[in-house]
């Protein structure tokens, strides 16, 4: 694919907003899930070396149960990116513009946090409750 060929459909999507904003949309899905597994795949190996597989499926139910908040926060990006790239031109950024840009930053890093916050939570509420199944 030469440099003319990715131009034009850049250009196509550049003109044609009414169905690219899910090329943008997607792309956005693909670069934050991306980041959000360099993040958590550290933690999430540390949980997998236990010897007890038992334990990394209650961490994951756990993490499954209180992570519902960070992937609200995590969608609320794609929301806001595909109506700014719906809306036109993005030439000259509006103040309200930026500050949904802004926003959208902000829920994204939030999301990590709230991910990562749910995670080490279940892993060591679980690891908890083990060692007190097994005291007693």
């Amino acid at each position: 694919m030469n440099a003319d060929t990715f131009k034009s459909y850049f250009d196509m999507m550049v003109t044609q907003r009414d169905w690219s904003w899910s090329i943008v949309a997607l792309a956005y899905l693909f670069v934050s899930l991306y980041f959000r597994f360099r993040i958590l795949c550290g933690i999430r190996t540390l949980v997998k070396e236990v010897k007890n597989r038992d334990w990394y499926r209650d961490a994951r139910r756990q993490y499954f149960k209180h992570s519902a908040a960070g992937w609200v926060l995590f969608f609320v990006p794609v929301v806001i990116v595909s109506l700014l790239w719906h809306k036109g031109h993005l030439s000259p950024v509006t103040p309200q513009d930026a500050v949904l840009l802004l926003v959208g930053i902000l829920f994204y890093f939030l999301s990590l946090i709230l991910h990562l916050y749910a995670f080490s939570s279940a892993a060591l509420s679980t690891l908890k409750q083990h060692i007190n199944k097994d005291r007693f």
